[in-house]
């Protein structure tokens, strides 16, 4: 499973901030990105919500209140 392709498509933002989010959670560097719910354009749905905390009990992202750290 592509989770950055499945946690992009799960929520509802615009194509650029979904590039940036495949990006980020694909296999690629392993520095940490964070992500806030709070950014222009990144909208939480839950479905949105269900996936993070999927992600986050696989120990691929932290969470720190609203935002969410790529491991």
């Amino acid at each position: 499973m592509n989770t950055g392709r499945s946690i992009a498509n799960h929520i509802a933002i615009n194509e650029i901030r979904r590039k940036d989010i495949l990006e980020i959670l694909k296999d690629g560097p392993k520095t940490a990105y964070k992500i806030s719910l709070k950014m222009p354009g990144f909208y939480s749905t839950g479905t949105t919500m269900c996936r993070l905390r999927e992600l986050q009990a696989a120990g691929k992202v932290t969470n720190f209140g609203d935002v969410w750290e790529i491991k």
